[in-house]
């Protein structure tokens, strides 16, 4: 009974898990969609509201969710504490994009570069965890090259399959 009981928590935990994955991977393939060369045409006030304020508000919603999510998942605790870890820098990235400093494009790239190294480190060590791991190493790749202005432009599809593999990974690892 005790065994159904901690299954049925793990089980929906993962799927608790699942929807702030998605919360943050939906927001953000709308951020690289709009952060895309090829809807740069959409301009005005509420395209830079959405970009801005909302998305980001919304990425952090599920970043928040995600790490609430954690402390209950029946996952490695070594594993955990890496997605802990990179959640939290993924967050701070997020604030400091909002602030108007210099280089704060710079700041915020090194944090996601470093989060998404963690969040590759974590899912290492998930039973399950490939896609997580193959859309941590394309998140990687595209913050790296995010750095270098001429191929920056790529980076938005980068993101969009990475986080494509990411919610079909929590799917799996969902319905596990």
């Amino acid at each position: 009974h005790l065994l159904i009981q901690n299954f049925t928590f793990m089980a929906q935990n993962a799927k608790n898990l699942y929807t702030a994955i998605l919360i943050v991977a939906l927001a953000s393939l709308l951020q690289a969609v709009l952060g895309s060369t090829l809807v740069s045409f959409l301009t005005g006030p509420f395209i830079n509201i959405l970009n801005r304020w909302i998305v980001p508000l919304i990425i952090i919603l599920g970043y928040v969710l995600f790490l609430l999510g954690l402390g209950k998942w029946g996952a490695d605790a070594d594993a955990k504490n890496k997605l802990k870890i990179a959640t939290i820098l993924a967050i701070v990235g997020v604030v400091i994009a909002w602030l108007p400093i210099p280089f704060v494009g710079w700041i915020t790239k090194i944090l996601f570069i470093i989060a998404f190294a963690m969040m590759l480190l974590g899912y290492g060590k998930v039973a399950g965890g490939s896609m997580e791991r193959v859309a941590s190493i394309l998140l990687l790749i595209a913050a790296a090259v995010s750095l270098i202005p001429l191929l920056s432009m790529v980076t938005p599809f980068v993101y969009i399959v990475a986080w494509i593999l990411m919610i079909v990974g929590w799917g799996k690892i969902q319905k596990a």
